[in-house]
């Protein structure tokens, strides 16, 4: 029970932090939720029930984190919770900054919106472009064919989403 209410107090700092960076920088804040997609041969399994019960878990080992609200903004600092590519220093624990979300194409995006204001993304974006924090490597501009022209390019690649089962 510790752990699970230490879970809320945590998530819900890291958004009022967000919220009042995003204020302080003039940026919007983006609100991504992450997606359950069942396999479909797991699909008669997978109940509201099941659902429901995976949620109540409290041990975060388990769950992975689920459910899961991460509040971000361009240039947002960023900790890697993964082991991308050892070689150029991408894994747990690398600090890179949030350029650019990249959306859905499906994402229907208000016209205006004020700084701090929370915006709920339907979709998961398509990709994050990230700059690893004192990276010297440049990938080739075939691996990142959406960067503006005139960007350093340190340090910059893409991080798409991510697919993780819960037995």
């Amino acid at each position: 029970q510790y752990i699970a209410h230490r879970h809320v107090l945590r998530t819900s700092q890291a958004y009022r932090n967000a919220v009042a960076e995003a204020v302080e920088l003039q940026r919007a804040l983006y609100i991504v939720t992450a997606a359950d997609e069942v396999r479909s041969s797991d699909s008669s399994r997978h109940t509201d029930k099941v659902q429901t019960q995976a949620l109540q878990i409290s041990s975060l080992r388990k769950i992975k984190n689920m459910p899961g609200h991460i509040p971000m903004y361009e240039g947002m600092r960023l900790l890697l919770y993964s082991k991308d590519c050892v070689r150029l220093g991408l894994m747990n624990g690398c600090e890179c900054i949030l350029l650019q979300l990249i959306f859905a194409d499906e994402e229907s995006l208000p016209a205006l919106s004020r700084s701090g204001e929370a915006i709920w993304l339907t979709h998961l974006p398509t990709d994050l472009l990230l700059r690893a924090v004192g990276a010297r490597w440049v990938l080739p501009s075939t691996q990142i064919p959406r960067l503006p022209q005139g960007v350093d390019r340190r340090g910059v690649f893409l991080l798409r989403p991510s697919t993780d089962y819960l037995k």
